[in-house]
């Protein structure tokens, strides 16, 4: 396994040089939703009436921030509200990346660059482009449950469907993919100019956007 290059100064600014490219998909409109078929939308709870749990794996990323194998701790609570904590350490050395979420505040440190970010995201002043927010952005609308009463629109694509959703933070555009019979296959994502994508395969997710690629695999849950 190859040892893990720590952050560099690119993790101050999110993805800095992918082009900031607006979602194309912005400017299409959406049909207002089908009750009979959104109704029928449930997707599953990874731990059933567990209010935390914690899930382990591995984290390959390839970009100019963030480069290399990480071992991934995730960590997940629902009481009172979703909170969630994601760690990530190298092969070799310490801790690059501890990452704290919930709907009212974001806690990020990455010790490799010293740099320590806190947010209130029930401010209305404008979020930083930060790879942290991202990566919080993801982990939230990751853990939400995508029931009908989130979807504002819907339209129909070659594979299924494309869902607009109530985003967890204002100021996030995020679609949800479905198949025909409404199972998840991932999201896309706009924030501040930025797009990132999400796909859901059987060898783990998929984030990428340009010149970013991020591999993720995790263990089963572990009810704590």
């Amino acid at each position: 396994m190859p040892a893990a290059a720590p952050w560099t100064s690119g993790a101050r600014r999110i993805f800095e040089g992918l082009g900031l490219a607006l979602l194309c998909g912005a400017c299409q409109t959406f049909d207002p939703p089908d009750p009979g078929w959104s109704a029928r939308y449930a997707e599953p709870d990874p731990v059933p009436e567990a209010l935390a749990w914690t899930r382990s794996g591995l984290l390959d990323a390839d970009s100019e921030a963030l480069s290399g194998l990480f071992v991934v701790a995730l960590a997940v609570e629902r009481i009172p509200e979703t909170r969630i904590r994601l760690q990530l350490f190298p092969e070799i050395g310490g801790k690059v990346l501890d990452l704290e979420v919930s709907s009212h505040a974001l806690h990020a440190l990455l010790p490799y660059t010293a740099e320590e970010l806190t947010l209130d995201l029930q401010d209305d002043a404008p979020l930083p482009r930060h790879l942290a927010v991202l990566m919080g952005i993801t982990l939230l609308e990751a853990h939400q449950p995508l029931g009908a009463a989130r979807i504002l629109g819907q339209r129909k694509n070659p594979g299924g469907f494309e869902l607009l959703l109530e985003p967890r933070l204002a100021g996030v555009r995020v679609v949800a993919l479905v198949d025909p019979d409404g199972r998840l296959l991932g999201r896309d994502y706009a924030f501040r100019g930025v797009r990132w994508t999400e796909r859901l395969t059987d060898q783990g997710t998929e984030v990428e956007a340009r010149r970013v690629r991020i591999h993720i695999t995790l263990d089963p849950p572990v009810v704590r």
